[in-house]
């Protein structure tokens, strides 16, 4: 299963119809506090965590750590980590830092991509990948 966390549903509903389309089991949540409820009880069935960066803190996170919902993504991320070290995870934003992108790619199993440089299909393709399906 593939969890999927953004707050903007409607800009993210092709890549969501996409992967389903492809076969793959997706749950999309659109705030922070509802994904890591799902993600405590389902983490043995999530494969991926797909993640935007910008989003509301929610109960979950205050706003220093999460430079005001500026990176509550990655404060999302770090959390599932502690749990979770070894999960593939993609990061999908719009947030074009380069330093954070260079930072975040030094981890294991974690990859940066910006989403208006992936058209849904071509998000499919390296979750695919990813998870090691022909």
């Amino acid at each position: 299963m593939i969890l999927f966390v953004d707050d903007e549903r409607r800009r993210m509903d092709s890549y969501v119809q996409d992967l389903v389309l492809s076969g793959h089991k997706v749950e999309f949540k659109s705030d922070v506090d509802s994904a890591l409820k799902f993600f405590v009880e389902n983490q043995t069935q999530i494969k991926l965590l797909i993640l935007d960066i910008m989003m509301p803190t929610g109960v979950s996170f205050d706003d220093d750590q999460t430079h005001y919902g500026l990176r509550t993504g990655i404060a999302f991320y770090q959390k599932i980590r502690e749990e979770n070290p070894s999960l593939p995870t993609i990061i999908f934003t719009n947030v074009s830092d380069e330093n954070l992108a260079e930072e975040i790619s030094r981890g294991s199993n974690v990859l940066f991509y910006q989403k208006d440089n992936f058209l849904p299909f071509e998000l499919e393709k390296e979750v695919r990948k990813i998870l090691n399906i022909e």
